[in-house]
């Protein structure tokens, strides 16, 4: 398969089997980025975008017209590191797929490039807004905290739905708050999407689609001088479990804290060590998430939208479809926190019968997103109905919950306490910002 990469006044766009898949930037701030930098990037990135097609359609070589890209082996760790997960999910037997992949040639136009210019960068943050309770946290905690953050938010290709979605609250967003909050079209993900090949489903192909972020905001901290690029990644996405082959499987690996660190070696990389990777919400569990976001910062927790809209009818006509397991989350959790759900726009009852197979904690494999295909979240929701019960929640899974779960949820509360409301070791933070936000970590979890 071949491959060609060309670079246009707003990106780049990479070209195959007769199309063209554009990565769009605001004109100004792309037109802005170092011309050594810029090439180098749109060769790592465009790199990191489809270093999964050759796998994915049974391809032995890949052919690309660009240098060889100095970052990808960190790609290629990241890539074997997805497989044990999604080869589970796909019940595929991990050693194949790993074979698959290191039998595949890259082949490339020339020798590595590495970027030499340093960018000059102030105490400020470039904070990728996908209007999640993560990126909604981290942008209210870089606010506070005094980093005056720039975001930015992502366009993918093929969601046409929660684009819209978040169009119209970027919009109320900027208007609020009279910020600016970019736009970047990213119309290259359809390349590692199996649906986009007429393939049948697959975990496998999304080993970078995080990771991809701290590379993508690049451009910003260039323009805006930002010294940061945070990233939503809390305390359980470096959670795995073993296979029953034997791998660690992480469902969420380039968002771990491990490969967290790998993104700030990236961008270090690409900035001359000007511009660190991190994420400020890293010590703390979702659902203490979203009570610092509902209860310390309202005014942006209205904002959220934790919901893939595309996937269901439901979500045409609310950013909440209300039908997958992650708007279960997210409703249980907010019955945990006493957080009115029908003011963030979930209407329908989310404890149901008909819902108990979007919940992990109700032995179900139904997720729609890899943590909740895992079932690694059990404990967390097993803690938040305990929680909702205490707070006086009722229906059919509040029942249920009752007849089968509550004695081991009460002899487990200290310690469940402990875990989803504590305050854990940070591995991406830099010192001279942990101790405003621990501040703020234990004054709201207390």
């Amino acid at each position: 398969m071949n491959l060609k990469i060309r670079q246009t006044q707003t990106g780049y766009s990479i070209a195959y089997d007769g199309k063209e898949y554009p990565m769009s930037f605001p004109k100004n701030i792309w037109q802005a980025f170092p011309k050594g930098v810029k090439d180098i990037f749109t060769d790592n990135m465009a790199f990191m975008e489809t270093i999964e097609m050759p796998v994915l359609l049974s391809e032995d070589t890949c052919e690309y017209n660009i240098p060889e890209p100095f970052l990808k082996s960190v790609y290629f760790k990241a890539l074997l590191q997805h497989i044990p997960f999604s080869s589970d999910v796909d019940n595929k037997p991990a050693a194949e797929r790993i074979k698959k992949c290191l039998k595949v040639s890259y082949q490339f136009s020339g020798p590595m490039r590495v970027p030499g210019k340093n960018f000059d960068t102030d105490e400020r943050a470039a904070v990728l807004l996908t209007f999640g309770k993560d990126s909604m946290l981290s942008y209210a905690l870089c606010k506070e905290i005094g980093l005056n953050p720039v975001a930015a938010a992502v366009f993918e290709g093929g969601l046409p739905v929660e684009n819209s979605h978040r169009k119209k609250l970027i919009d109320r967003f900027n208007r609020e708050f009279r910020a600016n909050v970019h736009i970047i079209k990213d119309s290259t993900v359809p390349l590692g999407d199996y649906s986009h090949h007429g393939l049948k489903k697959t975990q496998f192909g999304y080993s970078n689609a995080l990771s991809a972020y701290a590379l993508v905001m690049l451009p910003l901290n260039s323009y805006y001088r930002a010294r940061y690029t945070v990233l939503g990644n809390e305390q359980s996405c470096s959670d795995y479990y073993i296979t029953k082959d034997g791998y660690r499987a992480f469902p969420v690996y380039d968002q771990s804290s491990m490969f967290t660190k790998q993104c700030d070696l990236i961008t270090k990389a690409m900035s001359a060590g000007a511009v660190s990777t991190l994420s400020v919400i890293e010590p703390i569990h979702e659902l203490a998430v979203m009570k610092i976001l509902h209860s310390r910062y309202p005014k942006y927790a209205k904002y959220q939208m934790s919901c893939f809209p595309d996937d269901h009818k439901g979500g045409k006509s609310n950013r909440w479809c209300q039908h997958c397991s992650k708007c279960a989350r997210m409703s249980i959790f907010c019955m945990a926190l006493g957080i009115d759900l029908k003011n963030l726009g979930i209407t329908e009852d989310m404890l149901s019968r008909d819902r108990a197979g979007l919940f992990s904690l109700f032995g179900s494999a139904k997720g729609d997103v890899s943590f909740d295909i895992s079932g690694l979240g059990r404990d967390e929701q097993l803690f938040s109905f305990y929680l909702a019960c205490k707070n006086g929640a009722k229906g059919y899974l509040i029942d249920r919950f009752r007849q089968t779960l509550l004695r081991e949820a009460k002899s487990r509360e200290d310690v469940l306490h402990k875990k989803f409301f504590g305050v854990h070791p940070s591995n991406t933070i830099p010192g001279k910002l942990l101790p405003a936000l621990k501040s703020i970590y234990r004054e709201e979890l207390q």
